[in-house]
């Protein structure tokens, strides 16, 4: 690791002087998110994060400040020419800055996803995706016993039958594919197919849509988790779902995913949310582009789950 060592001629036990110092010769937007408790001790340090709200009445912009803190750490060295204050790279700044806003989206998408549930199921592109996972469970459904080789293309149903074995929907005895203890016991309630069905579906959200997601490359969630995404990201700040336009939601989509969707296809996976009952729309004014927002009973249920994650991070 490249590290960079500076002469510190402060008071390492003063917040005013190790902060004048991280500034100067890191940068000023970083500060002292932890003091050291003796020389020998690390000086963790954050960053301030610009973040640009958009108001959801005049449509101007808000300018709120974030703290990252304890995105890198240095120490203190004794030397024969007094004390120098160790960090790292500007390089390897930049990596743990970057690495930390990664890791903020892809909490918040998961905790939107739990949030969502079977509701994103529910968009036509994105049932057509996983309609394998869904024929398999056809099959053993109505014949309780099925092979592999039944199917086409039986090489690319394999993966699909091992994510349904993980959640006990499915299992394997010898070649077949058979009832796994979950659906056994649902089999075993004697509901309705269309309600065994739910609550199968509802087991796949409840413990797999994560997988489906981030391993199983179902991409047709992509774009609307990433849409709902950045306004529940955003509107954690305001604490109540922010409303905007086609043209708002194209900067957050930049910003946070580098994305540039036209307008067509903005507005376009904003109704098949709304028909999913996941986001709301609003007509502002007539003349006026129609406002997009995350349901609010989702928002709250999100901004739960989002807190909880982050004060573990």
């Amino acid at each position: 690791m490249t590290e960079m060592r500076y002469s510190f001629k402060g008071d390492y036990s003063s917040v005013e002087d190790l902060n004048f110092f991280v500034k100067r010769f890191v940068g000023n937007l970083c500060y002292v998110s932890r003091m050291p408790e003796s020389k020998e001790s690390q000086v963790c340090i954050g960053v301030w994060d610009d973040e640009i709200v958009i108001d959801s009445v005049t449509n101007s912009p808000r300018l709120h400040v974030i703290g990252l803190p304890d995105l890198f750490r240095g120490y203190f060295e004794e030397t024969n020419k007094g004390l120098n204050l160790v960090l790292p790279s500007r390089g390897e700044i930049t990596e743990s800055i970057n690495k930390s806003k990664k890791r903020i989206t892809e909490r918040s998408e998961g905790s939107l996803l739990e949030s969502i549930g079977a509701k994103i199921l529910s968009i036509p592109s994105v049932m057509n995706q996983i309609h394998p996972i869904t024929m398999v469970l056809d099959s053993v459904l109505n014949t309780s016993s099925v092979y592999i080789s039944d199917f086409k293309k039986a090489e690319n149903v394999q993966r699909y039958v091992d994510f349904l074995s993980d959640l006990n929907i499915v299992k394997r005895e010898g070649k077949a594919i058979v009832p796994g203890e979950f659906m056994e016991k649902k089999m075993a309630c004697e509901m309705g197919e269309n309600e065994l069905y739910d609550a199968l579906l509802g087991r796949i959200v409840d413990k797999g849509l994560l997988r489906l997601f981030t391993e199983m490359h179902v991409t047709h969630l992509q774009p609307y988790i990433r849409m709902a995404n950045v306004n529940c990201l955003t509107s954690r700040i305001e604490d109540t779902p922010l409303k905007w336009d086609w043209a708002v939601y194209g900067k957050y989509l930049k910003k946070i995913y580098s994305e540039q969707p036209k307008k067509s296809c903005i507005t376009s996976n904003a109704m098949e949310l709304k028909r999913a009952k996941i986001m709301e729309t609003e007509k502002e004014r007539v003349g006026k582009d129609t406002l997009y927002f995350c349901e609010n009973e989702i928002f709250a249920n999100y901004s739960k789950k989002f807190d909880k994650k982050m004060s573990y991070a």
